[in-house]
């Protein structure tokens, strides 16, 4: 069948693309969901490149690489963040996601001359798309876990408001200097913009995207407890989903005032009536580290303990002093890139 196939790639998403992703399920084992808003977050993708493989005209496998400028060591680089990679259940276990890379893999060699890095985030519990990069030959730079922070009873703190998409791509901008993979694309995204100020300065501010997964499993006793026992409870229950989760993920966070931090998390969760936020944190930076220390994130910090995910990237034209420090520096996280 493989002789068969088109490759074709699109700059657009079309119909048959938006229906296959929004379809697709993370997780190979454990937890499985799908995004409830992929559709839109499809459409807000900037400067996407759709490789895709077609048995006729049935769309049977897309990847989406997303092209970007991202900072290391004060230095700009090309870059292409690797979004989506799916194959149509029907057709997977036959090669045709090993067909789809090395289409894509020939692609971007023939055509890129500059230093440029691809990467991509996968749980190590994720067989399948590990395979996948195996074949693409990439290398990990590093890892992150989802931070979990909760309130049963979310209040809005004392000097709490929105703050403008400038303010805030500054204040971003100052505080990650001195990350690997740092980038602005969708850093004040629909203005979704928090902070706290303490006589007129802005001591911290986050980005808050409401976003949220529809179940398909979630793994173990506790598991099993959350939907069919704790969901129904009335306090309990808020933390509990069943069959869609909608939380709060957070993206940088900028902090001059470490004491604002709960806070100002907090205050975005009684925002959206929310009760759950999920930051994603490189493992090495400072503000990982922070979270691991502190006492009050509430509930679901103590209850659930989400797996590392591993960055994974393959740089094209690069020397190894370049390379080795994506590797050196935290890794900046985008909680857009995640959901």
């Amino acid at each position: 069948m493989t002789e068969q196939l088109r490759y074709r790639i699109f700059n657009t998403a079309t119909p048959e693309i938006v229906d296959l992703l929004s379809s697709t399920v993370y997780g190979s084992s454990g937890l499985r969901y799908t995004h409830l808003d992929a559709e839109q977050k499809i459409h807000d993708l900037t400067t996407p490149d759709f490789h895709t493989l077609w048995n006729g005209n049935e769309l049977i496998a897309v990847a989406a690489y997303c092209k970007r400028k991202v900072k290391c060591s004060s230095t700009l680089y090309d870059a292409y963040y690797i979004r989506y990679f799916s194959v149509k259940p029907a057709h997977q276990g036959k090669g045709i996601g090993k067909l789809l890379t090395g289409k894509l893999e020939s692609h971007y060699r023939e055509k890129l001359t500059k230093e440029t890095v691809f990467y991509a985030y996968i749980e190590k519990r994720n067989l399948q798309s590990i395979g996948v990069s195996n074949h693409f030959k990439q290398e990990s730079i590093g890892a992150f876990k989802p931070v979990l922070f909760s309130r049963f009873f979310p209040k809005v703190a004392a000097g709490f408001e929105q703050i403008s998409t400038t303010e805030y791509e500054a204040f971003v901008s100052d505080q990650y200097s001195e990350h690997a993979l740092f980038h602005t694309n969708k850093v004040g995204y629909k203005g979704q913009c928090y902070g706290i100020r303490n006589n007129g300065h802005l001591k911290v501010a986050v980005q808050a995207n409401p976003v949220g997964w529809k179940l398909h499993n979630i793994p173990g006793m506790l598991g099993w407890l959350g939907r069919n026992i704790f969901h129904y409870l009335p306090i309990l229950g808020r933390l509990s989903p069943r069959n869609k989760f909608h939380y709060l993920a957070f993206e940088g966070l900028c902090v001059k005032d470490q004491h604002l931090v709960s806070p100002l998390l907090e205050s975005c969760l009684a925002t959206f009536n929310r009760h759950v936020g999920m930051l994603y944190l490189d493992l090495t930076d400072p503000f990982f580290l922070f979270f691991e220390a502190e006492k009050g994130m509430g509930l679901m910090q103590k209850l659930q303990h989400p797996p590392s995910v591993s960055i994974l990237c393959n740089f094209v034209n690069f020397d190894e002093k370049k390379k080795s420090n994506f590797h050196d520096f935290p890794k900046y996280i985008s909680c857009f890139d995640l959901t």
